[in-house]
């Protein structure tokens, strides 16, 4: 099981909600206008020098699931017309998963 992180601007969230419904993936929780700054892009802070907010999204996933939502978000990633729409994601490895 792993835990993944996804941060983006907040501008193509419903792009990676998209993911998530076209994986069938349903468990996941959002955070929306989120300050950051990205290792690549400008920061968005929300402010008059840097507007703009960021989204997080994060879910657990089977590593066959994981594989699926990896590649289809570097096809996203593919598609970004600037370094701003791109989207960050990290994995970790779940040594332990309670779910009931």
């Amino acid at each position: 099981m792993n835990m993944i992180y996804c941060t983006c601007n907040i501008g193509v969230l419903s792009e990676v909600m998209n993911v998530f419904t076209s994986l069938q993936i349903g468990n996941y929780q959002i955070l929306e206008n989120v300050k950051a700054k990205q290792i690549k892009g400008e920061p968005r802070l929300d402010t008059e020098v840097w507007p703009g907010m960021n989204a997080i999204v994060i879910t657990h996933l089977p590593d066959d699931k994981t594989k699926e939502f990896f590649s289809a978000i570097k096809e996203l990633n593919k598609k970004a017309i600037n370094d701003e729409e791109l989207i960050t994601l990290c994995r970790y490895k779940l040594d332990e998963f309670i779910f009931d």
